[in-house]
Order: C-alpha cells, then structure tokens, then sequence
C-alpha cells in the first residue's frame, strides 16, 4: 500500500518519535490517523483497534510503556496521536478512601506544565462527568505552582473521569520546571453536580430605592472579583473604599434555588447594588475547604432600546442585553460583621475557634436608574454540588522540557510595553519586551497557519501602577490583567521582572503544531517566523 506525503508526514510526527525502530504497515498508519485523530466532543472517547495495536507495539517495545499501557491507550485515543506524541508516559498511583488517582502523562517546557491525570471511585459513585477539584496542588521541587484544572472526559463504563491540570510559575522570567521534580497532590473534590439558568427573580426593580442601609467596605477585604467590563472594574479597584449593602437586611429567595437567596438590594451612587448570599458557609477556614455553590445575578432588558446610553454586551446563548457589571466576595457572620485579614490573623495567631461566616457577592451594575424599570433581574448560571469528598492523594515524577520552538525578533510598541521577542512553541507563544513604570494596554494577538487558518488569542487588557524597576517584590507596585472573548483553550499569563522586563505568555491547551505556524501577530503588526 501506497502512502501520500500528507498522509506520511502525519505518521511520521505522530508516531516515529515514539516508535523509532518499530515495524507498522502502511495499512496500521492510516488507522491511526483516521481512527484517534480527532477527539469526541461530548465528554466521551473511543478506543480503535488501530489505536490498541500501535500501543500494543509501544508496550512490546519500549518496556516503560507497558506500565503505562492503560491510561496512555485511553488518552491516545481521546487526543489522537498529534497531541499524544508531545505527551510523556508518567503512570504514577496514588489511592486513598476508595479513590484512584493516576498521573496518566504530563509534558512542560520551562515555566508551564500540562498534566493528565484520571481519577476512578472503587467504593462508590462519588465520581461523575461534573468532577471537580476543589483543594489541590502543584509543586515544582518546593516552588508552588499556580495551576487550574479542567474535566476534560468521563467514561460512563469504568467510571474514570480524565482531569487535565494546567500549571505555571507565576513568578518566573525563565522557569526551572524542568530541574525539578513534579508534585501532584488532590485533598478534596465535589461531584453530582445540578445546574439551574435564565430564572426571573421577580423583583420590581420600579421600587428600589437609595435608601438602602449601607457599610463601608475595605476592597482589600475581598476574596474574590470578577467583572463583565474591565473600565468599571479598574473604576471600582481604584477606590480603597467603597459604599456597599449592608449584609444580610432582606431574604429574598430565588425561584427553584434553595442553596443561595438575595440579601440585600438598594441604588448606591446612582448606580443598583444587589448581594447575594450564599448558604454555604466557611467555619474555622478561610481556605477553600468545602464544596461550592455559585451562580450569579443578571440585569437583563429585552431590547437595546431600553437601555439608553449604559454599557451592555450580548451573549450567545440568550437574546437578552446584560448590563455591565462589577463583583465581589466576601464573608460576613449573621451579625454583619466582616471576616477581616485583620480578624483572621488574630485567630490563626490565638488558635481560637471563631464564628460561622457566610459567603456574600454583591453585583455593581453600570446602569442609571431611569432604566430599571425597563429590565429585569435574573439567575444566571446557578450551580451546587451534591457530593463532598475529602482524599490524600499525591504523586511525585519527573519531566523533560520541551525544547522545539520557532523564534523571532521585533520591535513593536504597544504603548507601554515595547515588545522585543516572540517565541512559538508546541506550549504556546511567549511575547517578551519590557514594560514602562506604569501602563494600561490592549493586546490583540493571533498567529497564521501555512494553510491561512487563525489561532485567535483574544484582547487581554494588562495595566501597572508604581515602578516596574521595582522588581517583582516591590511593595507600591500594583498590576491588573483580564482577557475577553478568547479562545477556552488558550490560558493567558503575565510575568513582571526587574528592571521592566515583561512576559506574555499564551498556553494552549491543545499542543501547537508550531511546524504550521507561519508568522504571529500582536496589535496588527505582523512577525513572520523561520
């Protein structure tokens, strides 16, 4: 059987760096190929009979490989054979109260790290396509990572869920990954997962008054932000204290959902306040311990019509104009009073049990109040968990960093960071220059493939306050980044050194075939790579 360069190329990427030496007919090839290339979409995989005959071969040949044989094959099939070829086989056990967990195969380069790993409940059903990690860790050497994880797979027949942890140096200009050892370690995760959306409160926002008792709140008293505008974020960030609702004055349940209600709700500034508390509670931590519910609350009107001159977006899945808005979270006990750092640095000094606390968010909505008669208040994308499982589960191995990239110089000033570099790897694109004392940009990045297609990397919008000759440590030195419309499989990061040298970094999840990379684009100005 007769094989066309294209065919031939795929094999040769995707399987001869593995199987160097390894006899595969040309038949077997286009098997693989067209049997595990592309991954199921709907949280499920299939294992072809391609697929278990070349990781047969892998396991009769390369004996590190057998160890691996039932998790890699499984994976294989999953990401197809382009993906699984950057992967390096780990195969690393670690079981606690009748849960498995295995480090199925990781790949990193100097500063980032993806690791796959699937975890299967041999006691029980506490494991479904909702897992989700609540406590866990990664560790480079002793150098904590900052690290995310996604669910990415679920088989319903062997009850093994496939978790991808995505991890990297937060602090790092040129990274150590590679020198050291790996910890993964998971002390908890949540399962049984209920969903509830697109559900009207009720409220006569035509009766909300300014009347509302308010505190003044501390933002660095926070535990969490989010915003749907990053100009009200930085407009609300750039106060050290605001006027917020005083927790817990009004009950005020949602519809169908009996795990979080309306706290409070009042027109502060001349812009709607509205707090929600959650029922879930945080007693003798302030880490995060226990299974979360979240969900937050929309203002929404039907047309644009009604709502003037305020900011708004549109989203795919409704046809409603949200209005802009601004969060944030905090614990108060069921007196009001505020869980400080301050408090919290006293208990933890003392050793004193102290009182339940509950999470609040309140909603800053950017809207005049002469509209809010015309929009409405909804629960949009409410979720809670039923199941709560606490474990001890940890594994230790090692990585070579991948080395094979593209890179490029250039000169592009993006009005407060002057970019110098850009480097394409199988990880991603790294965009290094260095940054002014102080800077507030947009960056909108993608790179061109050979066959004209685009990997888009969104609009990331990073700013600075203080010295960046300050160095990483530099008390005064405050930064913020946020990133809008991007791609779910691009994780976006920032790196800030001494002397004003920058980083940013776009992770691809899914590995970039960087031989089809042509050039990478940053604000218009276009790099062409060798």
């Amino acid at each position: 059987m007769t094989m066309n360069n294209s065919t031939g190329n795929n094999v040769k990427e995707a399987i001869d760096i593995r199987l160097s030496g390894i006899y595969m007919s040309g038949e077997l090839k286009d098997k693989i190929i067209t049997g595990a290339a592309t991954p199921n979409k709907k949280y499920r995989f299939k294992l072809t009979p391609a697929v278990v005959a070349v990781c047969l071969c892998i396991a009769l040949a390369v004996p590190v490989f057998a160890v691996a044989l039932q998790g890699y094959v499984a994976l294989l099939g999953m990401v197809g054979p382009k993906v699984g070829v950057q992967l390096q086989p780990i195969s690393m056990v670690s079981e606690d109260e009748g849960i498995k967990m295995e480090v199925v195969a990781a790949m990193n380069d100097d500063d980032s790290a993806v690791i796959f790993l699937t975890l299967q409940d041999q006691a029980g059903d506490r494991i479904d396509e909702s897992v989700e990690l609540l406590q866990y860790q990664v560790k480079s050497g002793d150098n904590y990572l900052s690290a995310s994880a996604e669910t990415v797979a679920f088989d319903e027949t062997e009850n093994i869920a496939t978790i991808r942890l995505s991890a990297h140096d937060p602090g790092a200009m040129s990274g150590n990954i590679n020198e050291d050892h790996l910890t993964v370690s998971i002390e908890s995760f949540q399962s049984g997962k209920q969903e509830f959306s697109d559900i009207e409160t009720g409220i006569n926002l035509a009766e909300v008054t300014d009347d509302a008792d308010t505190i003044d709140f501390n933002m660095n008293e926070t535990i969490g932000r989010g915003a749907s505008s990053m100009a009200l974020l930085r407009e609300i960030e750039e106060q050290s204290h605001i006027k917020a609702l005083k927790p817990d004055e009004l009950y005020i349940p949602i519809p169908g959902i009996d795990f979080a209600y309306i706290s409070n709700i009042g027109i502060i500034n001349g812009r709607l306040h509205v707090q929600m508390r959650s029922n879930q509670s945080e007693a003798n931590t302030r880490e995060w311990a226990r299974a979360r519910d979240s969900g937050y609350i929309a203002l929404v009107a039907d047309t644009a019509e009604n709502v003037g001159d305020n900011d708004y977006f549109t989203t795919e899945r409704d046809s409603f104009i949200h209005i802009t808005r601004v969060e944030f979270s905090y614990y108060a006990d069921e007196k009001g009073e505020l869980f400080t750092n301050e408090l919290y640095q006293e208990y933890t000094e003392d050793g004193d049990t102290y009182n339940t606390y509950y999470l609040y968010t309140e909603c800053i909505y950017d809207a005049s109040p002469d509209i809010l008669a015309d929009c409405k208040l909804m629960a949009q994308y409410f979720s809670t968990y039923s199941n709560y499982t606490e474990c001890d589960l940890q594994a230790v191995f090692e990585l070579t960093a991948i080395k094979e990239s593209k890179s490029a110089h250039c000169d592009i000033d993006a009005g407060g960071i002057v970019f110098n570099s850009v480097t394409v790897s199988p990880f991603g694109v790294v965009m290094s220059g260095a940054a002014d004392e102080a800077f507030d940009i947009n960056v909108i990045a993608f790179v061109t493939m050979a066959d004209g297609t685009t990997k888009d990397f969104g609009e990331s919008a990073i700013g600075m306050t203080g010295g960046a000759s300050g160095g990483a440590d530099s008390a005064d030195r405050e930064s913020y980044f946020s990133s809008f419309g991007y791609d779910p499989d691009i994780v976006t990061s920032t790196y800030y050194g001494t002397d004003g040298e920058f980083i940013l970094k776009y992770t691809c999840k899914t590995p970039l075939d960087i031989d089809s990379v042509v050039s990478v684009t940053i604000n218009g100005s276009t790099i062409m790579l060798p």
